[in-house]
């Protein structure tokens, strides 16, 4: 992946298209083939969803080591839905309330079950 890569690939600038292509999770062929997905995509990447990805994210980053070292599996469910459920909510509401549900959730079934 190194200097001929780049040049092989017609009409790529590396440094603002990368950056874009990172931050959007998919290729610009296949945005430009689907301009929905492309709104679809602006849309999901808003500021609170990014800032509540990365909290809940790096929370469930740390639940789900935490449950794989201990043995824990509330810890373990809890941190991979933590991890991932933020690509598929869309509303900044949701991430809040959803994340701040599975932040609770060892504490919850360890309590009550």
């Amino acid at each position: 992946m190194g200097k001929a890569f780049v040049r092989s690939v017609k009409g790529f600038r590396p440094w603002p298209e990368a950056v874009a292509l990172l931050l959007m999770g998919c290729s610009r062929w296949a945005l430009a083939a689907d301009p929905g997905a492309a709104a679809y995509l602006h849309q999901q990447m808003s500021g609170p969803n990014l800032i509540g990805g990365i909290l809940f994210g790096s929370l469930g980053v740390g639940y789900f080591i935490y449950g794989k070292k201990q043995g824990k599996i509330a810890y373990l469910l809890c941190g991979a839905v933590l991890t991932l459920y933020t690509f598929v909510v869309s509303s900044a509401l949701l991430v809040v309330v959803i994340g701040l549900l599975f932040s609770a959730g060892p504490w919850l079934i360890g309590r009550f079950f």
